[in-house]
């Protein structure tokens, strides 16, 4: 299913439908490095849908995109906090959100 196109704030072409799973199919037809990094995957996920690119503009986009195929993962990140709340309960989530990454967590495949 084609991804829809929109006319952006300055006359250039905005994709805008589709949910996260046909959004990120897009990305990675279409940009076929991408499928070999999630940050660069998630970078041009921002740039094509969530707005990075028109914010940054184009030259500071693709800069953008360079460094965070360079630099340390987010998940990386994640994964490492994720350990030391567990270790540190000082240092944990406020209750709202550890319910919601527990929910999120439990909740399978995004459709």
């Amino acid at each position: 299913m084609p991804i829809a196109i929109q006319k952006g704030m300055f006359g250039e072409d905005r994709l805008v439908s589709g949910d996260v799973v046909e959004r990120v199919t897009y990305i990675l037809k279409e940009f076929p490095y991408a499928r070999n990094s999630y940050p660069c995957l998630i970078a041009r996920y921002w740039g094509e849908f969530d707005g990075l690119r028109d914010l940054l503009g184009e030259e500071k986009y693709e800069e953008f995109v360079s460094w965070i195929t360079t630099s340390t993962s987010p998940k990386t990140i994640q994964n490492r906090a994720g350990e030391i709340q567990n270790d540190r309960p000082d240092l944990e989530a406020c209750p709202d959100v550890a319910d919601w990454r527990t929910t999120q967590s439990r909740a399978g495949r995004v459709k």
